[in-house]
């Protein structure tokens, strides 16, 4: 298997095309990319939100979650390693990670995509409480960083021997509340619709 990443930096937009090819005789069901390790809040008294769309007839309608200082896992203790979020961009073309005054818009750089594409957040190592769902306040704890990773994951059961290019994804940081973030995010993506 072979993943080739084409990033570009244009006007202050990150843009991740991507082509897999698969010699192998098996199916590839999920790839995550990007895949981004270490996202902390700007600082331990800050509060971070994802966002995303409710539904894509309505592109006004915004629903937002707390991913810091609590973060709350929605998908149980026995089927994840750590307290997991996942956003659906059916729904959404576009995930943001909003803090106080700005954020980063991440979505999807193409008029749709052939495929289903999750925005997923981890928590790692955890929480410091399930009831609670604080988020440690510490940088560390036994010698495991504190932090949230975020990646987007491509449902794109390919074939065997076949090469096929992912849906690209795009990354771009703006100033302002999550209003501004999507605004960005339609004027990205007006080209692409036509």
């Amino acid at each position: 298997m072979t993943l080739t990443a084409n990033i570009t930096l244009s006007n202050g937009e990150l843009t991740f095309d991507t082509t897999l090819r698969n010699d192998s005789p098996l199916t590839i069901e999920t790839i995550d990319y990007p895949y981004f390790g270490d996202l902390n809040p700007p600082s331990h008294a800050a509060t971070n939100m994802a966002v995303w769309m409710v539904k894509p007839t309505d592109p006004k309608a915004l629903f937002s979650d707390e991913i810091y200082p609590h973060f709350r896992n929605e998908k149980g203790y026995w089927g994840v390693f750590w307290p997991t979020k996942i956003p659906d961009a059916s729904h959404s073309p576009f995930c943001l990670i909003q803090s106080e005054g700005n954020g980063v818009c991440v979505g999807i750089s193409a008029a749709e995509s052939p495929y289903r594409i999750l925005y997923t957040f981890e928590q790692h190592p955890g929480l410091v409480s399930s009831i609670t769902s604080l988020v440690p306040q510490e940088d560390e704890i036994s010698g495991t960083p504190v932090h949230l990773e975020f990646r987007a994951c491509h449902f794109i059961f390919q074939k065997p021997h076949s090469t096929m290019t992912l849906t690209p994804i795009l990354l771009r940081c703006y100033q302002g509340n999550e209003h501004a973030g999507r605004d960005l995010y339609e004027q990205i993506r007006s080209p692409l619709s036509k």
